[in-house]
Order: C-alpha cells, then structure tokens, then sequence
C-alpha cells in the first residue's frame, strides 16, 4: 500500500527546524527574507503555488516591518538602502579576503560604498572596488606545505 507523500511548503519545513531554540534567534532574522522570496523555486522560476497549495509569502521583520512578497521586499530594501550596500559590500569583501573583517577594513568598506554611490551601484563597480581595495591587494595567501 503506497501513500501519495504530502508536500511540505517551504515555511512547514523551516517551522519545523526553527522550533529548535538554538536556531530559533537566526530564523527570526531569516525567514522573513526567504518567505517574501518564495515564489522563486530553486532555479529562479516564479511560481505561484508549491504542488496543490497557494504559496505563503507573507512574514515579520524583528523590527515588526511586515512584508508580504517581493514587492514589500523592495520597499525595505530601498528604504535602507545604505544599511544594504554597506553590508553587501563587507561580506563580499569578507568572502573575497577569505577572512573576517576587522576594524582596520572599516575605511576601505567606506571608500567601496561611496564609489557605489556614485556610480549608481552597479555589481561591476562592486567587484571592481573590492579588488582594487588595500585589504585585498594585500592580502596574504597561505602557502602550501613544503614536501
């Protein structure tokens, strides 16, 4: 006797997981962002339903801002807008360093989101600030052990 398994929408799966109080702190950050996303499927397809069952994209921020999609999305994005590229900007130059950033990164970050602002923020002045910056042009590589 085969069952016909049921769909878990993405929030049942991530309610399920952030009932654990050691993931709960994230997943209030967290599951907002990805709710108002969720009409993209893992590909970037927009879909309005998962299976039979109409998509939940609603969610609250910690800062108690309701969103209810992408559209409401964009709105707290755009309204902290600095708040945003500010910290696109530290993680990328975090992963582009291989390491956590430091108080002494705080002037190059400055000098990569200004240059972002004038440039209208496009991701190529993003990527091109970033290699151009100190911290990355000095960075330190690891070398390989010695055989």
């Amino acid at each position: 006797d085969r069952r016909k398994k049921e769909v878990q929408t993405f929030r049942e799966k991530l309610s399920q997981h952030a009932h654990d109080a050691a993931c709960a702190a994230c997943h209030k950050k967290m599951d907002p962002l990805g709710f108002a996303l969720d009409n993209f499927n893992a590909v970037g397809r927009w879909r309005d339903k998962q299976g039979d069952q109409a998509l939940d994209v609603s969610g609250e921020l910690p800062t108690g801002e309701k969103l209810n999609g992408t559209a409401d999305l964009k709105k707290v994005i755009l309204a902290r807008q600095d708040d945003f590229v500010r910290n696109l900007s530290e993680q990328l130059l975090t992963y582009a360093l291989g390491r956590e950033l430091e108080d002494f990164d705080d002037c190059p970050v400055q000098q990569i989101t200004a240059q972002l602002k004038i440039d209208q923020h496009r991701f190529s002045t993003l990527v091109l600030e970033i290699v151009k910056s100190y911290p990355f042009q000095h960075r330190r590589t690891a070398t390989a052990p010695q055989k």
